[in-house]
């Protein structure tokens, strides 16, 4: 639990189980998170961000995102350039992994159950990492960051 500018906030950060075969695990690890989200005070914005590792396709088999909860990327705009977060025609970090070809997923999101009333109005969703490590000259992750900005209001 947080607070800024006498607006309370409540953060949690996951890394869920990766790879297809752990798409049943995923699920649950999903359900149950998505469970403390919803739980947290009316009077707190709740913000979920991480390596979630999930497919559409597995969400879609959730019912979807739960009620009251929603998608960043798609709250600000799904603007394709930053749809894929793992995105091997771009990130090379993983190359010598033939199985996972040239793999573009949206595995790392960022959802968002507002406080009542509405307390922050998200502005921006951008991907950050993007430029290589010298001298390494390898990316910071295989996967892209997330960067989100916020405007803080006490009513929108």
């Amino acid at each position: 639990m947080a607070s800024f500018k006498d607006k309370n906030l409540v953060l949690f950060n996951s890394h869920l189980e990766s790879m297809l075969r752990g798409a049943d695990e995923r699920k649950m690890q999903l359900r149950k998170i998505f469970k403390e989200v919803l739980s947290s005070p009316d009077d707190t914005t709740a913000i979920f961000a991480g390596d979630f590792n999930s497919r559409d396709k597995e969400l879609n088999e959730l019912g979807g995102l739960p009620a009251g909860i929603e998608d960043l990327w798609i709250l600000c705009g799904s603007q394709k350039e930053c749809e894929y977060t793992f995105d091997l025609t771009q990130n090379d970090n993983l190359l010598m992994d033939a199985e996972l070809g040239k793999a573009r997923c949206r595995f790392d999101r960022i959802y968002v159950r507002h406080s009542s009333p509405r307390q922050l109005k998200p502005t921006y969703f951008g991907l950050t990492g993007l430029e290589r490590l010298h001298p390494q000259q390898c990316f910071p992750s295989d996967h892209w960051g997330l960067l989100s900005h916020f405007e803080v209001s006490s009513c929108f």
